[in-house]
């Protein structure tokens, strides 16, 4: 996991979301729904990442209903097109963000 420094926390560790959500985290609305994607990029059978969607662009690109075990570092590869469009946020930021009311 990387380092961020935010305006609000300095520097903090970083957490990877759908534009959407990064967008969605600078308003006082509620929040997007979003699912959790962890990636085992080690074979350990550990989550060694993991990733916020917004339940929209889940169903836009098509991705899976995330499990109870985490997906190999073929699941990345093979939708590209998602996370290669993650931003990077203030993990402090984003456990604000998750404890608004959706």
């Amino acid at each position: 996991m990387g380092r961020i420094l935010c305006k609000s926390h300095g520097a903090t560790d970083v957490i990877h979301v759908s534009s959407d959500i990064a967008a969605d985290m600078k308003t006082d609305a509620g929040r997007l729904e979003m699912l959790r994607y962890d990636i085992d990029w080690l074979g350990d059978g550990r989550p060694d990442i993991s990733y916020f969607v917004s339940t929209e662009v889940a169903k836009q690109f098509s991705l899976p209903e995330p499990g109870d075990t985490p997906f190999g570092p073929d699941f990345e590869e093979q939708h590209a097109a998602v996370f290669d469009k993650l931003v990077p946020v203030c993990a402090k930021c984003f456990g604000e963000y998750q404890s608004r009311i959706a």
